[in-house]
């Protein structure tokens, strides 16, 4: 039976570092395994509240979608990065978008300008 997921508490009493772990823990249960459901959403649900506490930490922004405007991005594993609000793909002809986007998520993974 897989174990029950553990938190390492309030996100906003958090270090920087000790969300960066956390996440990256939880990123990888998420992909290497196939938990349950109902372990799936509350692994998927933590890790989306600590990416939100990274966010609100740095002073950047992420680029804007230029089909939409929005400024939120996912990705799978494998796949293209697309615009989480219109769905737009994007490809290797928007490489600019892509890279800043990559940068964006290095950034808020890093701390940005925000001191632990």
């Amino acid at each position: 039976m897989a174990q029950e997921a553990t938190f390492k508490g309030d996100v906003s009493e958090l270090s920087h570092s000790e969300l960066r772990s956390e996440h990256q823990e939880l990123s990888e249960q998420l992909l290497e395994s196939s938990p349950a459901a109902h372990r799936r959403e509350k692994l998927h649900d933590r890790v989306t509240v600590i990416w939100r506490e990274l966010k609100s930490r740095v002073d950047e922004t992420p680029p804007e979608c230029p089909d939409c405007d929005a400024q939120h991005w996912t990705q799978n594993p494998g796949d293209a990065k697309r615009c989480s609000e219109c769905g737009k793909h994007l490809s290797m002809d928007e490489i600019e978008l892509v890279e800043t986007i990559e940068n964006y998520w290095e950034t808020v993974l890093s701390g940005g300008t925000t001191n632990d």
